[in-house]
C-alpha cells in the first residue's frame, strides 16, 4: 500500500515537534531513556526537522554542509545547561512513492555519513551541536 503524502507531511509535522517527539520515544523505552531528564522533557529535547549535518574537513579540506536523508533528528540537551548531551536519535518516515530498499539506502547513508566528525545544524541562526 502506497504512502500517502499527506501521511508523510502529517507525521512530519507531529515528530517535529518535541512534545510528538517525546510521544514517539515513549513507544520505544531505550530511547526515552536516552533523555536527559524526565522530569523536563520538553526542555530536554530538540527536534531538527529535514537536518543539515556539517561534516567537518582535516586538515586539508573545509568543513561541507550536508542534508541527512533523515527526516528528523532529536537532539538531546540538558535542561540546566542548555548543552548537547548523548548521541543524536534520527528518525525515518516512509516517503511517499518510496519503496523499501531506497528506504534502506536512506538509512545507510546517513550511517555512512556520520561516521564522520560532524555537527548537526539546528537552524540557520544556531551553532553546530
Amino acid at each position: 500500500m502506497p504512502v500517502q503524502k499527506s501521511h508523510y507531511e502529517a507525521c512530519l509535522t507531529e515528530y517535529s515537534n518535541s512534545l510528538g517527539a517525546i510521544a514517539l520515544l515513549k513507544q520505544h523505552r531505550p530511547y526515552l531513556e536516552m533523555i536527559p531528564s524526565l522530569r523536563r522533557p520538553d526542555e530536554s529535547v530538540i527536534t531538527v526537522p529535514l537536518p543539515i549535518a556539517r561534516l567537518r574537513g582535516d586538515a586539508t579540506t573545509a568543513a561541507q554542509a550536508t542534508r541527512l536523508p533523515c527526516d528528523v533528528a532529536i537532539l538531546m540537551c540538558d535542561p540546566e545547561w542548555k548543552i548537547k548531551t548523548a548521541p543524536e536519535i534520527l528518525i525515518f518516515i516512509h516517503r511517499p512513492h518510496e519503496d523499501f530498499s531506497d528506504f534502506l539506502g536512506r538509512w545507510r547513508q546517513s550511517q555512512v555519513w556520520l561516521d564522520q566528525k560532524y555537527g548537526i545544524q539546528a537552524s540557520p541562526f544556531q551553532g553546530d551541536f
